[in-house]
């Protein structure tokens, strides 16, 4: 008597893709990122979220989204800049290729997938998507590809980065757009391969600013490609007004003394001429002073009022009233002390590819 042989179950793949959202300066979009994440994307992807530090309604929705979709939670009860929670998501990776996001970016349909087709089609160590942002009703294109070089000139290095297309009208830019190989892409959202990862080392953390800079080098100094992929798009919630939450960790994230270190940091590194990236730096802190000034938080409320009652109090009763307000509006913290970097990527001595006449 013959059997019939048992039925073969297809076991289920693994998905190729885990994407880690780390915070950017904020907490506030969390809710409308994450949403827009799971509904806009078919390709099975896993997910770890790292949490640094988020109010008590954030961390509560994070914990049951979590449940309820069975992604990892990876919770920091103290603020982290994006390198450090970026190395912490990653530590959990295991998949073929990593999306890093910002967790105030939204992703548009089939994003995710459109990164992981350029990346198998082209061999690119980094896929970056056209990049918009959102300032209130407003939507406008922030980057589409750029062009970055160490130039190098009597024995003087420095640094030169022109973004593509950058405020340009999305109806003339996007229909034109083709896939081509860049030179940078940004940590609003990037795909990137595990290995090129694990062959470059951990994300250094001693960078807050320009740390999509540093990867996006040391990918072409070690010989990888970097594209960008038209059909993959993502906008960054740029108008959004932060509250109380988010100022204590902009004033952080953003701090003055966090700005010079990552400059410093990135000029010895990459072996730049005395005096490079005052203007980063000014623009890091000027950075600050919008997102604050556009805030919604009782101390920038209460320091509005304030300098509405100089004019009617005299000076003496205005100076305690002042040191009041500054112990109960403005948020303490402990600053994290930066970790010592990692990389293994020898700085290059070479001149990296020329900008364009």
């Amino acid at each position: 008597m013959t059997g019939s042989s048992p039925a073969v179950v297809a076991q289920p793949t693994a998905p190729r893709v885990t994407v880690v959202v780390v915070p950017r300066e904020r907490f506030s979009h969390s809710k409308v990122a994450l949403e827009t994440l799971y509904q806009n994307t078919a390709l099975p992807f896993e997910l770890a979220y790292v949490d640094v530090n988020s109010p008590r309604h954030v961390a509560r929705y994070l914990r049951q989204q979590a449940a309820e979709r069975n992604f990892q939670l990876i919770r920091r009860e103290r603020y982290l800049s994006p390198n450090q929670a970026r190395n912490v998501g990653l530590a959990a990776v295991t998949s073929e290729y990593v999306v890093f996001i910002d967790n105030d970016c939204e992703v548009a349909p089939g994003c995710l997938a459109a990164l992981l087709r350029c990346a198998e089609e082209t061999g690119a160590w980094a896929v970056a998507p056209v990049y918009f942002e959102r300032d209130s009703a407003v939507r406008r294109v922030h980057m589409a590809g750029a062009k970055v070089a160490i130039v190098e000139q009597n024995g003087v290095r420095d640094y030169e980065c022109a973004h593509f297309h950058l405020d340009c009208p999305i109806d003339e830019l996007v229909p034109s757009l083709r896939r081509a190989e860049t030179d940078l892409f940004e940590f609003h959202c990037v795909l990137l391969r595990r290995s090129a990862l694990d062959l470059l080392g951990p994300l250094d953390e001693q960078l807050s600013a320009l740390e999509q800079e540093d990867l996006a080098l040391s990918i072409r100094a070690a010989g990888g490609t970097i594209y960008l992929e038209p059909e993959a798009q993502v906008t960054y919630a740029l108008g959004d007004k932060i509250d109380r939450a988010d100022a204590a960790y902009v004033r952080l994230r953003w701090s003055a003394d966090w700005n010079r270190r990552s400059i410093d940091h990135f000029r010895t590194k990459w072996i730049l001429k005395p005096g490079w990236g005052e203007d980063t730096v000014d623009w890091c802190n000027e950075h600050r002073r919008q997102l604050l000034s556009a805030s919604r938080t009782p101390s920038v409320l209460v320091r509005r009022a304030l300098r509405r009652l100089r004019e009617l109090m005299p000076i003496r009763l205005m100076t305690p009233l002042r040191a009041v307000v500054a112990r109960l509006a403005v948020p303490q913290f402990v600053e994290p002390k930066p970790a010592v970097s990692t990389s293994r990527v020898s700085v290059p001595k070479v001149t990296v590819r020329g900008l364009p006449d």
